[in-house]
């Protein structure tokens, strides 16, 4: 487990430059809350980035240490229609593929798959499919 480097939030701009390598994505962006996905103004087939916050252990080494694990979502949003989803498909298993092969975040550690503490949701004509993901690393005080 990798100590933190100067930027707490870095994975943000590691997995928007490895998304943005993915064919097919409109956009690439960051984005705040999974309520701002559903009110912008899209460019579908698209990705958003959103930090979801930390998890941390009940205790820690007097506070010198902490262990910290981040989860981020990647968010794809495809327009609903005929094709939709053979579209959405195709496109999580291509960002899987990439986030596979570029899964080291530099100066954090890696990125890992996790279970999505949001479902699929299907509002105003898009589609909406988080990909869950976590980094462990060790803040010291």
């Amino acid at each position: 487990m990798l100590e933190i480097g100067e930027n707490y939030l870095g994975a943000e701009s590691h997995l928007i430059s490895v998304l943005e390598k993915v064919e097919g994505f409109k956009d690439v962006c960051s984005t705040n809350d999974l309520a701002e996905v559903e009110e912008r103004s899209q460019k579908a087939p698209c990705a958003h980035v959103i930090y979801f916050g930390d998890r941390v252990p009940d205790t820690s080494n007097g506070g010198v240490q902490t262990q910290v694990t981040q989860i981020w979502l990647v968010v794809i949003a495809v327009r609903q229609g005929r094709g939709s989803n053979a579209e959405a498909g195709k496109l999580i298993r291509t960002t899987l593929k990439q986030l596979q092969q570029d899964n080291f975040v530099p100066g954090i550690g890696a990125l890992n798959r996790v279970n999505s503490p949001a479902r699929p949701r299907y509002t105003k004509g898009f589609a909406y499919y988080p990909l869950a993901f976590s980094v462990n690393f060790r803040l010291r005080g």
